[in-house]
């Protein structure tokens, strides 16, 4: 006859426990699923359900050993990496966003600012458009299956009980200059097209002083830059595409994983 007892239900907990705490860090952190849209009931349900979907097919974590501080420290493990998978993931959007408000100064729209209600900050309404367009084609392309696979297989990568390398963490916190470096990479065609324009109208304003530029300047500098915004909406779907590539190569190497 089958029979439970108390060492068999605790090595089933901790067996739900361990993901769980991996997931639950996921879920903070990661685009889509972590933003405020979301109520918080229904990410500790999507949390718990994901764990309970994981947990029967990963390999037994560590043995439990009551509330040590190994077993504090395993917890904030787990949540780390889950925070590390979400966040790498969170850098492809902030990419459009700061292309974005790179434009927008370079138009005269800095000043124009909307609520953001995913972040809960004020961003300028052209970084705004970019990053919901990019959240749209990281939904068309099933990204969010694709990091709902990160999630799985990092169990595989850095299974329960093991630490990210210390080279995980620089490499993470490189990733802010290939944020940088990719957003003026975007947002480059339009700033020089619009350097071009503020060129031209200053070379009119010094040949014809009699002509009140500066009163048409503004509004034509904007117009020009929707126009090259729009121009430049052909290329995001395969820069998106790339980028996307390039953020989870990054959160595979940041598991050692290739």
């Amino acid at each position: 006859m089958f029979q439970l007892d108390v060492p068999t239900l605790t090595s089933w907990m901790y067996g739900y426990l361990w993901p769980l705490f991996r997931v639950a860090g996921f879920m903070a952190a990661a685009p889509i699923f972590g933003t405020q849209t979301i109520p918080s009931k229904v990410r500790v349900f999507l949390a718990m359900g994901l764990a309970a979907l994981l947990a029967p097919i990963l390999p037994a974590g560590p043995a439990p050993d009551g509330l040590s501080l190994a077993t504090w420290l395993q917890v904030g493990a787990q949540t780390l990496i889950g925070i590390m998978i979400g966040f790498s993931v969170q850098i492809l959007f902030q990419v459009f966003t700061t292309a974005g408000q790179i434009l927008a100064i370079q138009m005269g729209l800095g000043f124009a600012s909307v609520n953001d209600p995913v972040n809960g900050l004020s961003v300028v309404a052209l970084g705004q458009f970019y990053m919901l367009l990019s959240t749209v084609l990281f939904l068309l392309m099933n990204g969010h299956l694709t990091l709902l696979q990160l999630l799985a297989n990092s169990f595989i990568w850095l299974p329960v009980g093991q630490w990210p390398a210390l080279d995980s963490y620089w490499m993470l916190a490189d990733a802010g200059t290939w944020l940088v470096s990719s957003a003026l990479s975007l947002a480059l065609p339009g700033v020089i097209a619009l350097l071009l324009v503020n060129f031209s109208l200053g070379i009119i304003t010094k040949a014809a002083p009699q002509l009140n530029i500066f009163a048409v300047g503004f509004a034509f500098l904007l117009m020009f830059g929707l126009f090259i915004f729009w121009v430049g909406l052909s290329d995001m779907v395969w820069q998106q595409q790339n980028f996307m590539l390039d953020i989870f190569d990054l959160t595979k190497s940041l598991f050692g994983a290739s």
